[in-house]
This record gives structure tokens, sequence and C-alpha cells, in this order.
């Protein structure tokens, strides 16, 4: 697995020109707020993975329901400013709303698409809400948190326009892990006006929930997970403005593409 310096040390073209949008300044905050993520993460026993095709791994451990996987996929492509700090700060909101150190921050690997087995049938939904919330709160307070913490008042960027909700009731089923059953449920993109209205209520509780000093005692323990990372690294982190005036490089031919295909560029993004 690629090291968060490795990622940084050879930025390559953003899908979002975040090199040409951001100044050098901003670019460091960006580089700065990865590293005390990177610390966080380890010091709550998590390995972040930066790989584009991480999720891959991630999927393969949920669908083994595999108690023991405590890896973290946080990058989707070549990004490394708004779309990778996007990603950073959504994890660590799961961080401080779940269980860390356990297993996908605590989260049942069959949600928000399955219960378990065990369940009785007509409480899906009431268990499945307290999952959605957290999920919420990690999709809508990414700004505010990302202000909080580390000053960062750029945009940032995430991977939708609304979270991934478990809403039990439609009429979608996807495969879970052993141990779960598949439940009915609204699928964003083929029930879009069932899921966006309870998603966008979801997302105002969350907002509500979130208040300042909320943010403030999440800030506090994440700075508390970090110094106990940085205190297992073995190197100190390169000075981030170093990182941020590295000019972005378009990657060989042969290399993977940046745009998370998992082809080599010449046979994807590079043709």
């Amino acid at each position: 697995m690629s090291s968060l310096v490795e990622v940084l040390s050879d930025p390559r073209p953003c899908p979002y020109g975040c090199h040409a949008k951001l100044d050098v300044e901003q670019r460091a905050q960006g580089i700065a707020a990865m590293m005390l993520f990177d610390d966080a993460l380890r010091g709550w026993g998590y390995e972040p993975h930066y790989e584009p095709r991480a999720h891959g791994l991630f999927h393969e451990a949920r669908m083994r329901n595999d108690p023991d996987f405590r890896g973290i996929p946080v990058r989707d492509n070549a990004c490394i400013y708004t779309r990778l700090v996007g990603f950073a700060v959504h994890e660590l909101i799961h961080g401080v709303v779940g269980e860390p150190g356990e297993a996908n921050w605590g989260v049942p690997w069959g949600l928000p698409y399955g219960v378990p087995d065990d369940l009785p049938e007509g409480e899906e939904a009431e268990f499945l809400f307290p999952y959605n919330l957290a999920e919420a709160c990690a999709w809508s307070g990414v700004k505010k948190l990302a202000a909080a913490l580390f000053d960062i008042r750029w945009p940032l960027l995430t991977a939708r326009d609304v979270g991934t909700y478990g809403f039990f009731g439609g009429n979608a089923l996807v495969e879970v892990p052993p141990g779960f059953r598949a439940i009915p449920h609204w699928d964003r993109q083929i029930a879009p006006k069932a899921y966006y209205p309870q998603a966008r209520a979801l997302e105002a509780q969350a907002e509500a929930f979130m208040t300042d000093d909320v943010v403030a005692e999440w800030c506090e323990e994440i700075r508390g997970a970090a110094e106990v990372g940085a205190s297992q690294r073995r190197e100190d982190f390169p000075e981030p403005t170093s990182l941020a005036r590295l000019e972005p490089r378009a990657p060989g031919r042969n290399e993977m593409c940046i745009c998370g295909s998992g082809k080599k560029y010449k046979r994807c993004c590079g043709t």
C-alpha cells in the first residue's frame, strides 16, 4: 500500500483542477490536514488506503463479514486536495460518531442495505436509523468540521450530492454478507422522488445535532487520536508547503490510470 507521503509527493493531474484553483497556502493547508488525518486513523488503529482501487479491498472484506479488517479506503481518483480532504473529513466524523478500533467504525458490514438475520421482522427501520444518522453527520458535516479542525474554508468535494442511506420500504435489493438478510429499500437512482426527501430530512436532523459545542468535542477527540498516531511514526512528515509546491505529473503509459479504473493509463484515459 502507498503511504500518504508517497501519494502527496507524486501529484497527478486532478480532475477538479485543484492545483490551478488553490494557491500554495491553501494546498499546504490541505496537505497538513491529510497528515493529521493519517495520524488520527493510525491512532485509532486503522490503516488508511490511498490507492484509487482500495474500495475493492473494502468491499471484499465487507462480503466476508470480516471482523478483523481495519483498512479504510480514502481515495477514488487522482485528486489530493478537494476530493481527498473531503474523503478524510468524512471518515474522521465516522470516527467520532462510531466505534473507533472496530471494523468499519463499528457499523455492521451488512448495512445499509441489510440487517442481521436474527433481527425481528418489522424492526428494520428502527435498527437502521442510528446508522443512517451517523452517515448523515459524516456526509453533511464535512464543511463544518473542516473549518473547525483545519480552518479550511475552500470547497471540499463529496462523492455525490447526497449520502448513502438504507431507507426500508422500497423495492431494491442488493447482495449482503453472510449473517445478514437483504432488505427492500429505496434506491437513490431508481426512486429519487422517494429517496431524496428522506435523505434531506435526515441530513437536516444531523445538521441540528452538530452544534458548535459538539464539533469542538469532535476536534478534541480527533487531535487526541492524532497525537497517538504521531507518536507511532518512525519519521516526521515533510513540511507541507514543500509538497504543495510540486507540479502535477501525468502518469506514464504503463502506470495505473489516475481515474481509478484499475487499467493501465495507455488503455484508459491516456488513449
